[in-house]
């Protein structure tokens, strides 16, 4: 199982629904993929 899967789960025990899930893993794609344009390692919204 990934990373994303066992999160996923963990949300969907906690009573997220799937767009609330589906809302997150979007945030976290931003933040991983900002990491890793920026030198410093930062993500500006």
């Amino acid at each position: 199982m990934s990373g994303l899967e066992r999160i996923t789960r963990e949300w969907e025990k906690e009573g997220l629904s799937y767009s609330e899930i589906e809302k997150n893993l979007q945030t976290l794609k931003k933040i991983y993929i900002g990491q890793n344009i920026r030198s410093e390692g930062g993500f500006k919204l």
